[in-house]
């Protein structure tokens, strides 16, 4: 989980949060409210907020980002829920305040409808001549605590001028970051966390998207059924708790270096406590094509499978 990471040369994937449904939405210019706007319910595939023409924001862009520097540890980016007392936290890995304003601010400009109070931005890929990548997040609804919705897109160095790629709205969705991934040797992923309900004790997913797939974004599924053919779902589990899952099952989650045979993805399940006996669960995922499929170990690690976790990297 070509060298830099979403580049148009290379096949690199995206893990990522399941995408709510998008409804087209038409804001009143003239309304005024002491809330933020409310851009839960635009349709960004089809209304792009990215005005990409500017040569001059594109070279500020391109100035900004060659000149920032990514931390190895997560910086908070806290965005404001209005008449609340909490702030919903986003992250970011651009720790300088001076360089973290200068990215935003240059966005907003590119995208001057998005809410700038409300972005988050994350440095990606290695750099170089070729260009770095960012990832660009927006608390679509800043108002609404409850049930908070984020947009994430892609901007990447295309041919002559850096492209935006949405790459969709998530229920309480997060950026986590990137690495290596996938089936071939150039090949790099992100994770983004999400969750299946905020108005419970939620199950937190990832997702798995590929950018340069020939026919757009395509999401890539994880088996999860013991037929192996028919239950193939676009997240596969991070977190359980509560009501959504087992409070005594905690989950770890490792990928390994991009390799052409896999696996690819390891999965550990262990339970103990609540009146159960202790078991543990292992999971590894080998993809072909959009579909990763699992080989499942209970109990004892057997040695095979021993190596590679040791040598795989956790989410």
């Amino acid at each position: 989980m070509d060298s830099h990471f979403f580049s148009a040369g290379g096949r690199y994937l995206f893990l990522l949060c399941l995408a709510l449904p998008l409804v087209s939405f038409a804001q009143d210019k003239g309304e005024t409210n002491d809330e933020p706007p409310d851009y839960s319910q635009v349709d960004y595939r089809s209304r792009p907020p990215f005005n990409l023409g500017d040569e001059k924001l594109q070279r500020e862009l391109r100035d900004a980002l060659s000149r920032t520097t990514a931390t190895e540890k997560k910086c908070p980016r806290l965005v404001k829920m209005p008449g609340h007392d909490e702030e919903y936290d986003q992250e970011t890995n651009v720790c300088d305040p001076k360089a973290f304003k200068g990215l935003v601010d240059v966005v907003s400009r590119l995208a001057p409808s998005l809410n700038k109070e409300a972005l988050t931005v994350w440095l990606v890929g290695p750099g170089g001549a070729a260009g770095r990548e960012l990832v660009v997040g927006q608390v679509d609804n800043p108002g609404n605590s409850i049930s908070p919705e984020v947009s994430f897109w892609l901007l990447r160095p295309g041919h002559d001028r850096y492209d935006a790629v949405y790459a969709g709205r998530f229920l309480a969705g997060r950026f986590v970051g990137e690495r290596p991934f996938g089936t071939k040797a150039a090949q790099r992923a992100a994770f983004i966390s999400y969750q299946n309900c905020t108005e419970c004790e939620p199950t937190v997913l990832v997702a798995t998207l590929d950018f340069d797939a020939a026919e757009g974004p395509k999401r890539f599924t994880f088996s999860f059924g013991s037929d192996h053919m028919m239950n193939f779902d676009d997240g596969f589990e991070y977190s359980l708790s509560g009501v959504g899952g087992d409070p005594e099952t905690t989950i770890e989650i490792r990928t390994l270096p991009p390799s052409e045979d896999g696996p690819h993805l390891l999965e550990w399940l262990h339970t103990t406590g609540g009146g159960r006996p202790k078991s543990d669960e292992w999971r590894a995922y080998t993809c072909a094509g959009y579909r990763c499929d699992f080989q499942m170990h209970k109990g004892e690690l057997p040695a095979p499978f021993k190596q590679l976790w040791a040598k795989a990297k956790a989410i």
